[in-house]
């Protein structure tokens, strides 16, 4: 119910109960397909499966591995969002969390120029003006990079590296200020990027999308959590009233 509220609070300009508001979750071993995530284009040279007790570290995941050196080769998930929950995100804020484990060291993507484009393995959401786009990639030397991209037409973004942190699942959180539309990386719970801006990539179709890029890159993650939040503030009266009719407008259309 309190995604329908977001949606009909933004178009209404209205506020909303308060609170984080997932509006997608991923969560250990499940098959996305089962919990309303979309394959968002056929999966070529990359297989998919569960992952149980990984490596004895407790936890599950859904692995995407990624196996294609051509351009295209890619296979990920995405959730759709509409008008109304990306207005409610710019106005409130939101927050991309992601815990994952990056497998292996990736092969180089053809023509590739800059730390990232060789990581496979991503999360990212999409607004329809801009792209907040984290790759994760190993390191031969056993170190974690987490690249930010902020341009993809020329290769450029913000890098942090977690030394010695390639075998081990991690805790990504990106936090969005809607005071000054910048975002906030944290990882396993410490700052270490500021002010992120994101990158203008437009894209008509707003969404939340994570497993392997379309680059020509290689690489496995196994994603133990992918959760997207929108922060949301106090309600007001008018929405509440609208919210109690629309359920009762709901239930009485609901086929018996």
């Amino acid at each position: 119910m309190k995604r329908w509220l977001v949606s009909i609070a933004a178009a209404l300009g209205l506020g909303v109960p308060a609170g984080a508001v997932t509006l997608y979750e991923h969560t250990g071993a499940n098959d996305p397909l089962t919990e309303g995530w979309l394959e968002a284009i056929v999966f070529v040279q990359t297989s998919v499966g569960p992952v149980l007790d990984d490596q004895g570290s407790g936890f599950d995941a859904w692995f995407v591995d990624d196996n294609g050196t051509a351009g295209g080769d890619a296979g990920f998930y995405e959730g759709p969002l509409t008008a109304g929950e990306v207005a409610a995100g710019e106005s409130g804020g939101w927050t991309l969390t992601a815990q994952l484990r990056s497998v292996d060291v990736p092969d180089p993507a053809p023509g590739a120029t800059a730390v990232g484009e060789d990581a496979a393995p991503f999360v990212s959401y999409r607004d329809g003006v801009a792209t907040w786009q984290l790759h994760f990639q190993t390191e031969d030397t056993g170190d974690l990079t987490v690249y930010l991209g902020t341009d993809f037409d020329v290769p450029a973004g913000l890098t942090h590296t977690i030394v010695g942190g390639a075998p081990d699942y991690h805790l990504y959180e990106l936090v969005f200020d809607p005071g000054t539309s910048l975002a906030t990386l944290s990882v396993d719970g410490a700052e270490v990027i500021a002010d992120f801006p994101g990158a203008p990539f437009a894209q008509p179709t707003p969404r939340i999308a994570w497993g392997s890029g379309t680059s020509g890159s290689t690489g496995q993650g196994n994603f133990n959590l992918v959760r997207f939040e929108l922060e949301v503030p106090e309600p007001s009266g008018p929405l509440l009233l609208l919210a109690g009719g629309a359920v009762l407008l709901a239930t009485r259309l609901r086929p018996t």
